[in-house]
Order: C-alpha cells, then sequence, then structure tokens
C-alpha cells in the first residue's frame, strides 16, 4: 500500500483560479461521421491505415499461438 503524504495542503486563494470560460454562443458545423473534409472527394481508407491490417493480423497470429499453447497445456497438465 502507497504510504500518505502528510504534508499541509496549501489553501486556494483568489489568485490560484482563473474564473471559467463563457460559453460560446454559436454552433459550429461538423461534417458527419465518415464524411470527407473535401466535398466530392472520397477518402481511400485502404491507402489511409494500411498499417491498421497489418496489426489486425499481427494480434490475431498472436492471440491465436496463445490459444493453442493454452490448449496444449490444459491436456498436459490434467
Amino acid at each position: 500500500m502507497a504510504k500518505k503524504n502528510r504534508r499541509a495542503r496549501r489553501p486556494l486563494t483568489s489568485t490560484s483560479f482563473s474564473p471559467a470560460p463563457s460559453p460560446v454562443t454559436s454552433e459550429v458545423t461538423r461534417p458527419a461521421p465518415g464524411a470527407s473534409p473535401i466535398p466530392g472527394k472520397k477518402v481511400d481508407f485502404a491507402t489511409e491505415y494500411y498499417y491498421v491490417v497489418h496489426d489486425l493480423r499481427n494480434m490475431g497470429i498472436i492471440a491465436a499461438t496463445m490459444l493453442t499453447i493454452l490448449v496444449a497445456l490444459s491436456f498436459i497438465l490434467r
């Protein structure tokens, strides 16, 4: 268990914080999820996220290897 810190805490003073920013009254329009930032231009996700397929393949290989080891150990340690 972690040791408690017994230092005295400093009280908050009026100069230690700034007031909360005022809320923005105008709405910000955002594009729909999956929409292209440039209207009329299609985004090729295969070229932008080519590394994701590689990472998913590696995770699948590791998961299959671990599952195989666990099944083999369950038969060996019976």
